[in-house]
């Protein structure tokens, strides 16, 4: 395992390489600057990985402000796109509360069929995100980056 963290930003990063996954957890919550600081250094460590399965786990950081849910679904996904080069597939593990916020604010079909080069799912288990991940682990063959 290969892990990170970035206190500036109470973020813990762990790549299970047997998995393919990245594990994004919050520790605490964060303002927004800590928030945009974050996921552009997990998209660093993940662009250093050639990582394709993401699992962002929101229940130690709650929910962001609507500037900020806009900024990662209209800016942050587009620069990881641009920058990693492949598909990649985002499970968002969140409290119950905050699924149902997402649910009825953002809308999980939006998200399912979010880009051609990005799919999200949203998981209330930590369990079934893992498996979503995994299963597209067993049959996803990405080539390797130069």
């Amino acid at each position: 395992m290969i892990e990170r963290e970035l206190l500036e930003s109470h973020l813990r990063l762990s790549y299970r390489e047997d998995m393919g996954i990245l594990f994004m957890r919050w520790t605490k919550q964060v303002n927004s600057e800590q928030l945009r600081k974050g996921y552009l250094d997990a998209l660093a460590f993940a662009e250093e990985l050639n990582v394709h399965l993401w699992l962002i786990d929101l229940r130690g950081r709650g929910g962001a402000t609507p500037e900020d849910e806009a900024w990662i679904l209209d800016e942050f996904f587009l620069e990881a796109e641009g920058r990693l080069g492949h598909k990649s597939y985002i499970g968002y593990l969140l409290s119950p509360a905050h699924f149902t916020h997402v649910r009825d604010n953002v809308g999980l079909e939006k998200l399912n069929a979010f880009s051609s080069n990005t799919t999200i799912n949203v998981f209330t288990s930590e369990s079934g995100a893992v498996n979503w991940l995994s299963n597209l682990h067993e049959v996803e063959v990405l080539p390797k980056r130069k």
